[in-house]
């Protein structure tokens, strides 16, 4: 996931990535769950990466999450 032009100056890298991935979750116009189902992570992963300090993704669902968003 991209984290440029997304940073306040005060955000850490984890909580640019969170907003980002619910940024664009959103604009999908998707639930947690429905993004769940699509990239095959568990919702309550996916949440803890969106709330930012609770998760970082490894290497596998970042590209996994970028190849569904095409970012």
């Amino acid at each position: 996931m991209e984290l440029n032009n997304e940073d306040d100056g005060r955000a850490t890298p984890r909580t640019v990535l969170g907003r980002r991935l619910r940024r664009l979750r959103e604009a999908a116009d998707l639930s947690q769950r429905a993004l769940a189902d699509k990239v095959g992570y568990p919702h309550t992963y996916l949440s803890r990466v969106e709330r930012g300090g609770e998760q970082l993704p490894s290497q596998a669902p970042a590209e996994d999450l970028d190849t569904h968003f095409a970012t």
